[in-house]
């Protein structure tokens, strides 16, 4: 179906950007932990000349500078290998995409309010096109199973085939309202209600599934969410720590290299908290690829009122 092809791109595109803009995040954060890095070789290096470090120290700093240069250049290389990606989601050349910047690229999104959320949930349980498709495919049963009762008894009539369970925001079936005994056995009637029983087993299972996959991405949001936070309080922390070594810095209470480890391990931490932030963005791509509903249409969600939806 071509909305549910639509949100596949979408989605693809989505998640290309985020791997997009992480790769970037990551090579201007390794950049900076680079530079602190080469400071503190040089710093420790000095301090060699001097006695007042050994060979160890200075290998170890080398060491630890290497690893950063090496990680900051995959990055970059990863980056650019990740805008390819995003130009192939977009079916363009790479070309098109060549100045693209990350303050080009779709809004972040974050976990909706309970409210908005409900309201989503409930929209996408109720016009995904996979879901409605099932639901066309019980009614055919349903209208079948009902041509052939009347051909043999005018006066059985079965209910809706299925209503939408406001209380329980999901669809219900029809299918508890089971044909007289002496019909159970009946040729074409017998026939037509398999049919419409398997057919009803598909659409419970598609339900469950679709209203699984939701739930799922939404526990993973908040967890990525909350992990995200935490790792964010303590870069804050840690840029406090840094703002006050500057002034000890400026006071010459302590020297160059102490200033750059409390740098170096700033650097780190962000580094991290880019991380976070990604694994929190992916997690946010799938939660609206669930729902089927873009995040940014989730405010007007909350105006519309949900009736009782039911069919012949």
């Amino acid at each position: 179906m071509v909305f549910s092809a639509a949100w596949q791109v979408r989605s693809e595109l989505r998640r290309t950007v985020v791997t997009w803009t992480h790769a970037e995040a990551r090579a201007v954060a390794l950049n900076v932990l680079a530079e602190a890095d080469q400071r503190i070789v040089d710093l420790v290096e000095s301090r060699r000349a001097a006695g007042a470090a050994s060979s160890l120290d200075a290998a170890s700093a080398r060491l630890a500078w290497s690893r950063s240069e090496a990680d900051a250049a995959d990055s970059r290389q990863q980056a650019i290998i990740a805008l390819a990606n995003v130009a192939q989601a977009l079916g363009l050349p790479a070309s098109a995409v060549a100045n693209l910047t990350v303050t080009d690229v779709l809004p972040r999104l974050s976990l909706p309010s309970d409210a908005k959320f409900a309201a989503a949930r409930s929209l996408a349980l109720r016009e995904r096109p996979d879901l409605l498709a099932a639901l066309a495919d019980y009614d055919g049963t349903q209208h079948a199973l009902r041509l052939e009762i009347a051909r043999q008894y005018p006066n059985l009539h079965l209910g809706p085939g299925y209503q939408w369970d406001q209380g329980a925001s999901k669809w219900s079936l029809a299918i508890t309202a089971e044909l007289p005994l002496f019909n159970r056995n009946d040729g074409p009637i017998a026939e037509a209600e398999a049919r419409r029983k398997e057919s009803a087993a598909r659409f419970a299972a598609l339900q469950a599934q679709v209203m699984s996959g939701i739930d799922r991405a939404k526990s993973g949001l908040a967890a990525a969410e909350a992990r995200t936070n935490s790792i964010q309080r303590i870069v804050a922390s840690l840029a406090h720590q840094q703002a006050i070594q500057q002034a000890r810095l400026d006071a010459g209470d302590i020297d160059q290299l102490d200033f750059q480890i409390v740098r170096r391990e700033l650097s780190a931490a962000r580094l991290t908290e880019i991380d976070a932030r990604a694994v929190a963005d992916q997690a946010a791509a799938e939660l609206e690829a669930a729902l089927q509903v873009p995040f940014g249409s989730l405010a007007n969600l909350i105006e519309a009122s949900v009736t009782s939806v039911s069919f012949p």
